[in-house]
């Protein structure tokens, strides 16, 4: 949550300069990969008997609501 937030805010800053919004999407998604890896460490580190394939499962499921979200979207 808190890696997609950083990424819609750092966009909605880019929005009012046009010639900035393309690299403000490619940085902020780069920022959002960074910080995700950066807080699957934390987890290794902090809580190093966590479930990792509960874990890894859990965050690919949520990646994959943004897919249908789009699919669903497109029908309305």
């Amino acid at each position: 949550m808190v890696p997609g937030a950083l990424f819609a805010l750092r966009l909605a800053r880019a929005k009012a300069r046009q010639d900035g919004y393309v690299f403000a999407f490619f940085a902020g998604e780069g920022i959002k990969v960074l910080l995700s890896i950066a807080l699957f460490a934390a987890v290794a580190v902090f809580h190093p008997d966590a479930d990792w394939l509960a874990l890894l499962t859990t965050f690919i499921a949520v990646l994959q609501v943004y897919v249908f979200g789009f699919l669903l979207a497109g029908r309305a």
